[in-house]
C-alpha cells in the first residue's frame, strides 16, 4: 500500500510479509517394500541391516549410482560393510574356473 504524508511525501507501507523455505517432497520406505522399485535419488539408511540379501535390496533400487546416498551412525562404514556383504566362495571359484579355460571359436 501507499500513504501520502503530511509533507506531501509517498511512502510505501507492507501490510504483510510471506517467507518460503524450498522444500523438496520425499518418501521413506522399508527396504522390503521397496523391491521392484527403481528410485531415482535415494539415500538408504544401513544402521539395522542384519543380512546381505537386504543390502543388496537396497543398493540396488538406485537408478543412477552417483544419486545413492549411504546413511550410517554407527561408527566404521567399511567394518559393518564387511559384516554385512559376503561372497559365496562357490561363485568366486567358478569365476576363476573361467578365467582358466581356453575360449572355443564357434564358425
Amino acid at each position: 500500500d501507499m500513504q501520502v504524508k503530511d509533507d506531501g511525501t509517498v511512502e510505501s507501507i507492507s501490510l504483510a510479509t510471506l517467507s518460503q523455505f524450498p522444500l523438496k517432497l520425499a518418501y521413506a520406505v522399508t527396504i522390503h517394500k521397496s523391491q521392484g522399485m527403481s528410485i531415482d535419488n535415494l539415500v538408504c539408511n544401513v544402521d539395522n541391516i542384519f543380512a546381505p540379501s537386504q543390502f543388496y535390496v537396497a543398493i540396488s533400487r538406485a537408478i543412477n549410482p552417483i544419486k545413492l546416498k549411504l546413511d550410517f551412525n554407527k561408527g566404521d562404514l567399511t567394518q559393518y560393510l564387511s559384516r554385512v556383504i559376503s561372497v559365496d566362495q562357490r561363485v568366486v571359484k567358478y569365476y576363476e574356473g573361467l578365467k582358466n579355460t581356453q575360449s572355443v571359436h564357434l564358425k
